[in-house]
């Protein structure tokens, strides 16, 4: 996951989509998967900076939480039903857990839902890769 997790920034960055969707949104996002943490800075709809292994005192709006397994299964080319999208994982997938500010993320649904399907673009990258 370290791997495509760091190609996310260039992907979000070049989607129009994302761009459209996100035009006003500033947020710290945790993303987590088991110990792991990346801190993914939103500004004004453009990804600021990715922190690998953020400090645990560094300050987040709202976190998305999955064990590896979860993200990967979310992360196919085809995921499998009720991992097509963060907010079918987040009422049916108790694995995976909302914190924080959940209000900002529901206010910014699209931006968040899009950047975490841009997931799938920057694994897809990774495998190619290899």
């Amino acid at each position: 996951m370290d791997a495509w997790v760091s190609l996310l920034p260039g992907v979000v960055n070049n989607d129009r989509e994302f761009a459209c969707a996100a035009r006003f949104f500033s947020a710290d996002i945790l993303l987590g998967s088991g110990t792991r943490e990346w801190l993914v800075r939103i500004r004004d709809g453009r990804v600021a900076a990715l922190l690998d292994t953020p400090r645990f005192d560094t300050p987040w709006d709202f976190a998305l939480r999955a064990p590896e397994d979860v993200w990967e299964r979310f992360t196919r080319a085809l995921p499998p039903p009720l991992f097509t999208d963060i907010w079918a994982m987040r009422m049916r997938v108790p694995e995976f857990h909302w914190e924080g500010n959940t209000l900002l993320a529901a206010r910014h649904a699209r931006a968040v839902a899009r950047m975490t399907e841009l997931l799938r673009v920057s694994r897809e990258q990774c495998v190619g890769s290899r």
